[in-house]
């Protein structure tokens, strides 16, 4: 990471999972309290493909992971866009089930941990047509990326707890 937004704490913590009724991963818990989210460094081009029926369908990259209660302002902004409250409050109804909002692309779309069920893992939910992704005839808008934060962060945030 290349700037990061301190350290959660654990009351923050189990605040966000009461607040969302979810029980967040151990290695998710432990990246809040080491990072806090933040930015990847400005050379870490790695990019994450998206596929569908075993095919790569496009590519997307990390802007931003999000944290609890950074305090982070923006120079176009003064909305905690840096929060996992702020993009909950604003599309957490239409997230899929279980789910946190946990980054984002930089041209739209979240990186999406689903806490609990058959679909647990991070994914890419294209909440918006901003990648002009070919949309599978299903309707598909959310593409698997990792069965844990740990697989997750370590291939494509560069960063290993």
């Amino acid at each position: 990471m290349y700037k990061t937004y301190g350290n959660a704490s654990e009351i923050d913590i189990e605040f966000l999972e009461d607040k969302y009724n979810l029980k967040l991963p151990d290695d998710y818990k432990y990246f809040l309290q080491v990072c806090n989210g933040g930015v990847l460094r400005p050379d870490y081009e790695e990019g994450i493909p998206l596929i569908w029926k075993d095919k790569i369908i496009n590519c997307v990259n990390v802007h931003v992971m999000y944290g609890v209660n950074t305090g982070a302002a923006s120079d176009f902004s003064d909305d905690p866009i840096f929060d996992i409250d702020f993009w909950m409050d604003e599309y957490g109804d239409d997230a899929p089930p279980h789910s946190l909002l946990i980054g984002d692309s930089p041209f739209g779309g979240f990186f999406v941990l689903i806490a609990e069920g058959e679909d647990t893992g991070v994914w890419f939910w294209d909440s918006n047509p901003s990648y002009h992704i070919e949309r599978p005839d299903d309707g598909t808008n959310t593409y698997f990326i990792a069965k844990t934060f740990t697989e997750f962060s370590e291939k494509y945030l560069g960063w290993k707890p």
